[in-house]
């Protein structure tokens, strides 16, 4: 917009002066001639209005009073609009930072190894995953996530991972990790398909379940030893449950004339 001799009001500082000088101009209710001009922004701008100044667009039309004031109207319509939005968009910054310190937090005091794996390498590990494996989030960040899974379980993990990528992956499995220092853990590890800083990646749980294999092979091998026993005793021996056989040994059978197959699942008292 131009007012008279020249003058542009384009930035904020020319509307605010027209805004409050409009209705003086129109109304006729004001009185004094400036005396000087005072520099702003590269450019002379008046003091004042004075009534003998007229308004006109940019293309040079002279501009009555409602459509002058329909324009500040829709000015201030537009500059109410911009403050909304922008207060909006710092409400959503705002609850975005808080939502991410919060996810943070909790993966922060988790009591479970937790990573983040995008385009094959670590990009963010927790602290309960470096205390398990013995690496340090330096040493982890960036590395193939690959290269700390045991050779001959490294199929099985990728698999798992692809599925994990397509949001298959609900079920827990297991498999070796090589610790720091050469060891091998066996982890039992849960992957979902999650978007880390605008892109596809995948976050895992990674629990150490090595004392718990080792409880069962070692249950397992005191299972074969006490089989191993009954198979070669030299006397006949059998197991009943809920009044059933559900073992009879190999002497059992040559005593009895009966064999495991006919004897299992049956009643003992009958053959009493």
């Amino acid at each position: 917009m131009r007012v008279g001799k020249g003058y542009s009001f384009r930035g904020p500082f020319e509307v605010a002066v027209l805004s409050h000088a409009a209705p003086a101009l129109l109304d006729g209710t004001a009185k004094s001639r400036p005396s000087s001009m005072r520099p702003w922004n590269g450019r002379w701008l008046p003091k004042a209005v004075v009534p003998r100044w007229y308004v006109r667009n940019m293309d040079g039309a002279d501009m009555t009073r409602d459509p002058l004031m329909a324009e500040l109207v829709e000015i201030r319509q537009r500059i109410a609009k911009l403050e909304a939005l922008e207060t909006q968009r710092q409400s959503a910054e705002k609850a975005l930072l808080e939502s991410e310190d919060l996810s943070r937090g909790l993966l922060e005091a988790a009591t479970v190894g937790t990573y983040i794996v995008q385009d094959g390498r670590f990009r963010y590990v927790n602290p309960q995953f470096e205390e398990t494996t013995g690496y340090t989030k330096d040493e982890l960040l960036g590395t193939q996530s690959l290269t700390y899974v045991h050779p001959d379980d490294r199929e099985l993990v990728r698999d798992r991972a692809i599925e994990g990528l397509k949001g298959h992956g609900r079920l827990s499995y297991e498999f070796r990790f090589v610790h720091r220092d050469g060891r091998p853990l066996w982890i039992l590890e849960r992957v979902a398909s999650i978007q880390y800083e605008g892109r596809p990646a995948t976050l895992g749980s990674f629990m150490d379940i090595t004392e718990r294999k080792r409880a069962e092979e070692e249950l397992q091998e005191s299972e074969e030893l006490a089989r191993g026993l009954l198979e070669a005793a030299t006397v006949g021996m059998y197991i009943v449950q809920d009044g059933r056989f559900c073992y009879a040994n190999p002497q059992f059978e040559e005593i009895t004339g009966y064999t495991r197959g006919e004897l299992l699942g049956t009643y003992s008292l009958d053959y009493v």
